[in-house]
């Protein structure tokens, strides 16, 4: 109990101290008040002045002109270090950009150019066209490979682009006196791979379509797989010897 007490009496004694300091740090303000407003105004009168001598005496930039290349990082900066100065014939004085140093920065954007050229049209190559292209390109061919047919005597109907979705996997029906074509229409790149698949998948929607129009299969009907890429998987290669005289499988350059 008697530790309690002389310890409550120490802090009691700390309070009594701290408030002490306050007032007496609160009369001393008040005591020098106008001392202290003085100092305070001479401490933000000599920053005022410093930063006015520093906006009027700081160093110039040795920049003389910045060219930028635009949607670039690149920027040719020419400074006075890459000049010399002559008099000309009329005793003016010009400047003149060093051969050198200007053969240098030439020769260092022309290779970033180059290499941001390289890599925009990689990127534009790599881009998936957007399904709205991918449907005109295939409209397209669709008309390509019907007039192609036309022009041999065929009568031609438009399937895919009449019914869209609806075609039933049947782009173009080709018909003369002698034979009915049903003709699938891949525009696909020259670089992508046909896939055995998709031939496969014609052929069942041929049966299909046969089988949705009776009147069809009393006439000489034959299947048509036009493609403008001229790859091919081997599976497709073996699927098309094994079903030779069954389908054509035509590639057309589009």
């Amino acid at each position: 109990m008697g530790y309690r007490y002389y310890k409550r009496k120490r802090e009691d004694k700390k309070i009594e101290a701290i408030v002490y300091l306050i007032f007496l740090a609160l009369f001393v303000m008040y005591y020098y008040r106008e001392t202290i407003i003085k100092a305070l105004n001479i401490i933000f009168g000599l920053a005022f002045v410093i930063a006015i001598l520093y906006l009027i005496f700081k160093p110039k930039s040795t920049n003389k002109f910045t060219q930028e290349v635009r949607d670039s990082d690149i920027k040719i900066v020419v400074t006075e270090e890459d000049h010399v100065t002559r008099k000309n014939e009329n005793n003016i004085k010009v400047h003149e950009p060093l051969n050198t140093q200007s053969i240098q920065n030439s020769l260092h954007v022309n290779e970033n150019i180059q290499s941001m050229e390289k890599t925009f049209f990689s990127q534009m190559a790599n881009k998936k066209p957007s399904y709205q292209e991918r449907k005109k390109r295939g409209n397209d061919y669709e008309i390509h490979v019907g007039k192609y047919y036309e022009s041999q005597g065929y009568k031609v109907i438009y399937n895919g682009l009449l019914n869209g979705r609806k075609d039933g996997g049947i782009d173009l029906l080709a018909e003369n006196e002698h034979e009915t074509l049903l003709i699938q229409c891949k525009a696909w790149e020259q670089t992508i791979e046909m896939k055995r698949r998709y031939v496969v998948e014609f052929m069942g929607n041929c049966l299909t379509f046969l089988m949705d129009n009776p009147y069809l299969k009393e006439k000489n009907i034959k299947r048509v797989f036009v493609t403008s890429s001229e790859k091919s998987e081997f599976g497709l290669d073996k699927y098309l010897i094994q079903h030779t005289g069954k389908i054509e499988y035509i590639i057309m350059p589009f």
